[in-house]
């Protein structure tokens, strides 16, 4: 599928933002990264349940600059959830062991 979106750039930009969601949900694990950048580029923020899960997968995936910029991005426009964005990194951080790093994040 990110094939397919890589190599026909204009068909990605016709999917709607609950699309790219749907996407980012479904290719999490593997290729999280390539989806986000593009919802990104286009100043589209996740909804909440996918940057949670995006955030652990980064960190899983040992991208962390990336998952901590995405908590950055998510605390702007879900302060509101904050609790839940901040246990996504801290689960994906302690999950790799890496607590010292987890706990300086804050």
């Amino acid at each position: 599928m990110v094939n397919l979106l890589e190599k026909m750039p204009k068909l990605t930009d016709q999917l709607d933002h609950e699309t790219l969601n749907l996407l980012v949900q479904t290719l999490c694990i593997s290729k999280v990264s390539t989806v986000l950048d593009f919802m990104l580029a286009k100043n589209l923020v996740p909804y909440l349940d996918t940057t949670i899960l995006s955030i652990y997968q980064l960190c899983l995936a040992s991208k962390f600059e990336k998952a901590i910029a995405l908590k950055e991005i998510a605390l702007r426009k879900h302060s509101s959830n904050s609790i839940s964005v901040h246990c996504a990194l801290m689960k994906g951080f302690c999950k790799l062991g890496m607590v010292g790093e987890a706990t300086d994040i804050f």
